[in-house]
């Protein structure tokens, strides 16, 4: 009765002196009437922000200030960046800048501050008003507006943080004079007028927040408008809010590997292949992608998601369209999806739908239901060419033989493609279709139907996209609602919209491999359409990356687990304990926590409750933890100090996904599931002859035997698929 009252204490005394880790930065934009996708907040800036643990959420300058953002324990920060010097409300918005950054929060502006003008008629705050302020934050304001550079010179240069992907050379951009404060704020870059000798410092650090000037943040290319940063956004990122010590949930690993996932987009399904051995039998393009890239990778997860009125013979569908679609949803590494039932390309056009607005694009349509559009409205005189629509599509759909009807796309789509799986595969996933930017509204309706969500982002970063800044962040967030992107680029990138250089997509390679070094920023993604087996160059691009994926070191899983740990990134929560101890909440199927920098340090196993382990890459510690355990709770002690994880067994990696992780002596049992055999790695093990087995769905067991040595890691591999749960003990082998 003392222990329990004892634990009960000192977990009431944990809870009463807890503190949130803030992880929300509010990001502040002006809204001119262009989509939130285009700001540079979220096209530049946001990727780096979440991969240092961090995560947006927008406000229009417009709206009412968060005033109870001041008080807010989960905030860190803020970050503006105008594209003008003009806002609403200029004094209001930096007196309330003000108690934020007095409040411990921290600010970042790139580009244009935006306070030091009014678009409203309102008060603009004075230069010593401005000033007062811009001094918490290191810096203030001089004057003196240096349009022509011809003799600016960079006389100042932190090669850490500035000169990232492009160099501050040649004709430098127009800058105002800004000075740092001694003392306070730390200058990165600074260049001086030749003509008087005068100074300006562009790229300037604080204890409370950062500055870059107006065009000294990122270079855009006059041409291809190629975007690179000048300024590492990391290095700023990391120096303002001292990320090191913020524990990071990480959407790019999971068992302490590479996560991998693969999606087809139905698109081309009934396609006729020009490939050798089918094109003389008009074989669709799909059941060349079941032949030649699904069957033969039973090892690599793969979530298929047709298009419903590419099935239904009321729409386009047929008899062999269908028989596919059976065939593919028969194997069992294949997941079920779709790709809505219509088809949309330009999801704003049905935000206020009515038929006469679809009127005019009717006759483009394919199979015409003419008695479900009514001849009344076909006839009226609205229904006349109205020209291109936004996003410059021939018509607002693939499909469109029915009128729109907005849950027709999710709900009953998910119904109609699961009559061609076997009974208990369900379709869990929508991915979205044409310009991939539904309206929260429509991201709701998914959710209504009980859907995941995944698609948009299109990362690239190869030589014709040579940035970090093409690759996304983890979603969206806008509206209430979160949409999450796909991890990498399809196939339509790579080939100018599926009209030449049909090998191109054997360049997501690059991205791969520059998202994994010399940072990992994301995981590995094989998504593409069913077109893709029209082209031979095409299919042979796509095998080429299949065939890349399988020679690294992975923890595959189907999209709908990776769209769950996507949105897992935006609810998790951190309890600080104390020193490096921290408890995790509300991460729903985020089970990687990642400490940067953290080559001194080691996860004490001996206290935590729900880690399976931990893996260093990259100088960094990825710490892993166990899915049925709600809230885990560990602590980082330094490395080679006496802990009590001494000889405790955990995790360093493993290809299957383990949870439900219990020590029964020196025996260990688990819980997995995976794609491929069953390889994984345990350190402080005895040393002996161990052995793993897994018991089968069947009843069955499949197991191996290994040594350990005196360095105490046990490598094992279960020679089997896991495509459903599978029992796993791993005990050591009685001698005799």
């Amino acid at each position: 009765m003392r222990f329990i009252l004892t634990m009960l204490f000192t977990f009431l005394a944990l809870t009463a002196n807890a503190a949130e880790a803030p992880r929300t930065v509010l990001a502040f934009y002006n809204d001119n009437g262009d989509e939130l996708r285009s700001n540079p907040l979220h096209l530049l800036a946001e990727m780096p922000f979440n991969h240092l643990g961090l995560k947006f959420e927008y406000h229009d300058i417009a709206d009412p200030l968060p005033l109870d953002a001041v008080t807010d324990p989960s905030v860190a920060g803020v970050i503006t960046w105008f594209d003008n010097g003009a806002i609403r409300r200029p004094a209001a918005f930096l007196d309330w800048l003000e108690e934020m950054v007095v409040a411990g929060k921290k600010y970042i502006s790139f580009g244009d501050m935006g306070f030091l003008g009014a678009n409203d008629g309102s008060p603009v705050p004075s230069r010593d008003r401005t000033n007062r302020f811009l001094e918490r934050i290191g810096v203030r304001i001089l004057g003196e507006w240096t349009n022509v550079t011809f003799d600016t010179e960079v006389v100042k240069r932190d090669p850490d943080m500035v000169d990232f992907e492009r160099p501050m050379t040649g004709k430098l951009p127009p800058h105002e004079r800004y000075e740092a404060v001694e003392g306070v704020g730390t200058s990165h870059l600074r260049v001086r007028r030749q003509q008087d000798g005068s100074t300006s410092d562009l790229v300037v650090t604080s204890a409370n927040g950062g500055f870059v000037e107006i065009g000294w943040v990122n270079y855009r290319d006059p041409v291809f408008y190629r975007t690179q940063w000048y300024v590492n956004p990391f290095a700023f990122v990391r120096k303002v809010f001292d990320t090191d010590s913020l524990p990071k949930p990480d959407t790019t690993t999971l068992s302490g590997r590479r996560i991998y996932f693969s999606h087809i987009d139905g698109d081309g399904w009934r396609n006729v292949s020009l490939v050798k051995g089918y094109r003389k039998d008009q074989v669709y393009s799909s059941r060349v992608v079941l032949e030649k890239a699904i069957a033969p990778y039973p090892d690599l997860p793969i979530t298929v998601g047709p298009i419903a009125a590419d099935l239904d013979p009321e729409w386009s569908g047929d008899p062999e369209a269908q028989q596919i679609a059976r065939e593919i949803f028969a194997l069992p590494q294949v997941e079920v999806g779709h790709h809505t039932y219509s088809h949309p390309f330009e999801w704003g056009f049905f935000e206020d739908y009515t038929t006469l607005k679809e009127a005019p694009f009717a006759t483009l349509y394919d199979h015409l239901d003419r008695a479900a559009w009514s001849e009344e409205v076909l006839e009226s005189d609205a229904a006349k060419p109205s020209g291109l629509l936004a996003d410059a599509y021939d018509v607002p759909r693939g499909f469109g033989s029915k009128p729109f009807v907005l849950e027709r796309e999710f709900g009953e789509a998910s119904r109609y493609v699961e009559q061609f799986a076997p009974p208990g595969k369900k379709a869990e996933i929508v991915l979205w279709s044409g310009n991939t930017s539904p309206t929260p509204r429509m991201i709701a309706a998914s959710r209504e139907a009980g859907l995941l969500n995944l698609n948009g982002g299109d990362s690239r970063f190869d030589p014709e996209y040579p940035s970090v800044s093409y690759v996304p962040p983890v979603g969206r967030t806008f509206g209430g609602q979160v949409q999450i992107f796909a991890v990498n680029s399809n196939e339509n990138t790579y080939t100018d919209l599926w009209s030449g250089r049909y090998f191109g997509f054997q360049d997501l390679i690059l991205t791969l491999r520059n998202t994994e070094s010399p940072r990992r920023l994301k995981g590995i993604n094989v998504y593409y359409h069913m077109y893709s087996a029209e082209r031979p160059a095409a299919l042979q691009a796509l095998l080429k990356n299949l065939e890349f994926a399988r020679s690294q070191r992975l923890t595959p899983v189907a999209a709908t687990h990776y769209a769950r740990i996507g949105e897992g990134f935006y609810t998790t929560r951190f309890d600080v304990l104390g020193p490096d101890h921290w408890r995790v909440l509300d991460r729903g199927r985020m089970q990687t926590i990642r400490h940067d920098r953290a080559d001194d340090r080691v996860v004490d196993m001996g206290t935590a409750v729900g880690v399976l382990g931990y893996t260093r890459f990259q100088g960094n510690l990825y710490v892993a933890l166990d899915e049925a355990v709600a809230e885990p709770e560990y602590r980082l002690v330094a490395r080679g100090e006496p802990a009590r994880s001494d000889n405790v067994s955990s995790l360093v990696d493993a290809r299957w996904h383990l949870w439900d992780l219990t020590r029964d002596g020196a025996s260990l049992r688990m819980k997995g599931q995976g794609f491929g055999h069953g390889a994984m790695q345990w350190r402080g093990m005895a040393p002996g002859q161990w052995r793993v087995e897994a018991t089968l769905p069947d009843g069955s067991t499949v197991s191996d035997e290994q040594t350990v040595g005196s360095d105490g890691v046990l490598i094992v591999e279960i020679p089997t698929h896991a495509y459903e749960p599978v029992g796993i003990v791993i005990r050591p082998v009685e001698a005799g």
